[in-house]
């Protein structure tokens, strides 16, 4: 169980003073790791941060991880020319870097690629030994997006109010029927962004079980959870988590 499970890590403190957050967070992403005992990685730029010229830095801090992703469309769909080119450049002497995500891919009214466009890209990454993930929310389940989607390697799929966890089952349900065998991932918040507070703990934990539970019957391949920066701040969610990860 312990390799199907990912944090979801951005460059310490790019969350402090924002999303409600009760206190500022110093933890790196690899120290984050570290500290919930998890192995891999998936790292994504936000606020346009890191620089690329940080890029190495950060990726050689990951060298000891078993799996990375690294970000090609950052949080808020936001993409920078030449990140293709970069993430394939590191992924030469990082070996572990093993996969590309388009985050947000569907928040904004203009999509960043073309499905051919992604197809392309995809090329790229795959000849590289790289595959090519991407993000749906739960309350996107309606959009016309299927001929982007099904162009990906992989869907993770993210709840982003916590209220919607108790729909979870019946909507996972419809989105396995429009996607059938395309492969997936479960993303779950450690905090309630959606609602900029602090993650009902029952919630959280019967969100984990089910995705346990996919994992056994192959509904899912891993569970990410979300985020690094604000593992250092003491939250029930953080420490239940922690705890739950070393019985495995």
């Amino acid at each position: 169980m312990k390799d199907k499970i990912f944090l979801w890590a951005h460059k310490e403190g790019m969350q402090n003073n924002r999303w409600g957050l009760p206190k500022e967070s110093k933890i790196t992403p690899v120290d984050a790791c570290k500290y919930l005992g998890i192995e891999n990685i998936i790292f994504v730029r936000e606020f346009w941060k890191p620089e690329p010229e940080e890029y190495e830095f950060y990726a050689e801090s990951f060298k000891d991880l078993k799996k990375v992703i690294w970000s090609v469309v950052g949080a808020g769909c936001t993409y920078h020319e030449g990140e293709v080119e970069r993430i394939i450049e590191l992924k030469k002497k990082y070996h572990n870097i093993v996969g590309a995500i388009m985050d947000d891919f569907f928040v904004k009214e203009k999509l960043p690629f073309t499905p051919d466009q992604i197809i392309e890209i995809k090329e790229k990454f795959n000849k590289n030994r790289i595959e090519l993930w991407t993000v749906l929310y739960q309350h996107q389940l309606n959009l016309s997006v299927k001929e982007y989607l099904e162009k990906f390697d992989l869907i993770t799929y993210w709840i982003w109010k916590s209220e919607g966890i108790n729909e979870i089952e019946s909507c996972f349900k419809k989105f396995c029927d429009i996607f059938g065998e395309k492969r997936k991932a479960l993303g779950i918040y450690m905090w309630d962004y959606g609602n900029s507070k602090e993650m009902p703990i029952d919630l959280f934990i019967k969100e984990v079980e089910i995705g346990q539970k996919w994992i056994k019957e192959g509904k899912i391949e891993g569970i990410i959870f979300l985020a690094s920066c604000i593992v250092d701040l003491g939250l029930p969610t953080v420490e239940w988590l922690k705890k739950w990860i070393s019985s495995l």
